[in-house]
């Protein structure tokens, strides 16, 4: 198993803390992805910031502070879909968050599965990223995706 791996494992078996996110972001930034960290320490800065987590962008907040809003969801718009992986495969029904439906402190938080995805897709999903948040959607064969009433992969 790689460091990136073992690290990500950590985020995921504690996901209220902020520690292996950031070890992660270190991990990144010496590996040749200071994108990937610059976006993990800023969600991590803006949602530590009690004034941030009360609302959207406002027009009081101090100027670096909505620039580094605007950054993270710059690096969104740039990345998101690669760093989130299979989990921005699905169809998202999130309350926005500041940067999009997806993230939070630099990992998927909410998805939606619809049309079947959560039995193929839930593993590596939850794999790869501390989710808080899931919607099903859809209908699927009982038969086809369980094993004795669960999922196969569980």
């Amino acid at each position: 198993m790689s460091d990136e791996s073992l690290l990500i494992r950590a985020v995921c078996e504690s996901p209220a803390e902020d520690t292996p996110r950031l070890m992660l972001a270190d991990w990144y930034e010496e590996n040749d992805q200071p994108e990937r960290a610059e976006f993990i320490r800023l969600q991590i800065l803006l949602h530590n910031t009690s004034f941030i987590r009360a609302g959207g962008i406002h027009a009081r907040w101090p100027e670096p502070w909505v620039s580094r809003i605007k950054r993270a969801n710059e690096l969104v718009e740039a990345h998101g879909r690669e760093w989130g992986g299979s989990a921005t495969a699905q169809k998202p029904k999130c309350p926005a968050h500041l940067f999009g439906p997806w993230f939070r402190r630099g990992f998927v938080w909410c998805v939606e599965f619809g049309n079947g995805r959560f039995f193929r897709d839930a593993e590596l999903v939850f794999r790869s990223h501390p989710v808080e948040r899931v919607t099903l959607e859809g209908r699927w064969p009982r038969s086809e995706f369980l094993v004795d009433d669960r999922p196969r992969w569980v």
